[in-house]
């Protein structure tokens, strides 16, 4: 919580709701627009947030044994497709309960000499109600989903290292680990942890020293750089590239809001640190948005074999190479005529085809005349229709035929 612009707030705030979509479709307030709860908000949305995973396995219980009933599938496929969702669901969770389990310990000083909460700024932080929700529910919510979750995740990875590869595994936590290389099975939960490390310390030291804050989140995300750069765990280099300048843009993010500290910082050096920081998020979009695209045909490929081969037959613009190779065979063409005649003759043996009109010719001449056909050796003509119908024979051998059969000709004419 640095001493950021107007306008950076603004651009941290279009990030906010791109990055928070998934949190609207959980909105707790929708049930209750009326007042009709007897608790605040806050506490009444923690309560829920933190009884979610656990209605959220009940339901998926139930819903897979209904599914076992209905299409009499073995109870082991039902306890594999369990497993499978909760370790889905509980991905997908983990970020929201973590945001509201800190929110409850994120407070404001005001000059009153009281700290009011952020979420809720009629409640007094640290009176005896505020005491008993985040000492009753908000540091065993950090323990046991903020810290718990991805500790878990982690052993079980450990406990089935070695068979990682295996189907039952893989339906089960791949998850995961899939995507990483084999030794970095764990690194999705790494990934996590530091998250919650983050918050953490965004969450319990801002009330001690907002330049010690920035300073230890700037410490962990340069760790977190140089880890990273250092062992590429994942096994498409793009997302390592992605990862990687994520961090970098970070970095670069964290580094400005030290600027801002100051309060000697005039109006053209807020441009000048807005100007930077949206160019560097431009560029981090702009390589993801390369990234995603230049992979495209590649998962389309691999995955939907039928969709690619229809795309595949959209009439595209030829490579360079093969406009350089037509213009050497086809001198005086225009561009357009260039790339029409690329699709036509690019499969075509360009060698072969004025060989076997010209050995078509020969023919032609050798059976012009009624007595000379007689003459024309069975295996020229085989060799001759081979020829044409298998382009991919050598036309030399085929000649040096008809030059002998030509020979035998001339031979039987002078007898």
């Amino acid at each position: 919580d640095l001493y950021w612009s107007e306008d950076v707030l603004t651009l941290f705030k279009t990030h906010e709701y791109v990055s928070s979509a998934s949190e609207q479709l959980i909105s707790i307030e929708c049930f209750f627009q009326n007042g009709s709860s007897l608790l605040p908000m806050v506490y009444l949305k923690l309560s829920i947030l933190n009884a979610l995973p656990v209605v959220s396995f009940v339901l998926i219980v139930l819903f897979w044994l209904c599914m076992e009933k209905k299409n009499g599938t073995s109870r082991a496929d039902s306890k594999l497709n369990i497993m499978a969702t909760t370790v889905v669901i509980m991905f997908l969770l983990h970020p929201i309960i973590m945001k509201y389990n800190f929110s409850i310990f994120s407070c404001l000083a005001l000059g009153d000499g009281n700290s009011y909460l952020v979420q809720d700024t009629s409640i007094i932080c640290w009176r005896e109600e505020h005491t008993r929700w985040a000492l009753g529910l908000g540091i065993p919510g950090i323990i046991i989903w903020g810290i718990g979750t991805p500790v878990a995740g982690a052993l079980v990875l450990f406990r089935s290292r070695e068979t990682l590869n295996d189907s039952q595994v893989l339906a089960k936590y791949g998850f995961l680990y899939k995507g990483f290389r084999e030794k970095y099975y764990f690194w999705e939960m790494y990934i996590v942890m530091r998250k919650v490390l983050v918050i953490a310390v965004v969450i319990f030291l801002n009330q001690i020293s907002r330049i010690i804050q920035a300073l230890i989140c700037f410490a962990v995300i340069l760790v977190a750089y140089r880890i990273h750069d250092n062992h590429h765990p994942y096994t498409a280099s793009a997302m390592n590239i992605l990862e990687v300048r994520s961090l970098m843009v970070t970095l670069i993010t964290l580094y400005c809001g030290f600027f801002f500290l100051s309060a000697d910082l005039d109006a053209i050096s807020q441009l000048v640190l807005l100007v930077l920081l949206v160019n560097a998020n431009l560029y981090f979009l702009i390589l993801c948005l390369i990234k995603i695209f230049g992979s495209l045909p590649h998962h389309l490929k691999r995955h939907s074999p039928g969709l690619y081969s229809r795309l595949k037959c959209i009439p595209c613009i030829p490579r360079r190479g093969n406009r350089q190779e037509n213009s050497r065979i086809h001198p005086g063409l225009t561009a357009s005529e260039l790339d029409d005649s690329s699709l036509k003759t690019m499969q075509k043996p360009r060698r072969l085809e004025p060989l076997a009109g010209r050995e078509n010719a020969e023919l032609a001449t050798l059976t012009q005349k009624p007595n000379d056909h007689l003459s024309v050796s069975k295996g020229s003509f085989n060799r001759v229709l081979s020829t044409s119908q298998d382009p991919t024979l050598q036309a030399d051998e085929t000649m040096d035929g008809l030059l002998a059969d030509q020979a035998t000709t001339s031979n039987h004419r002078r007898q």
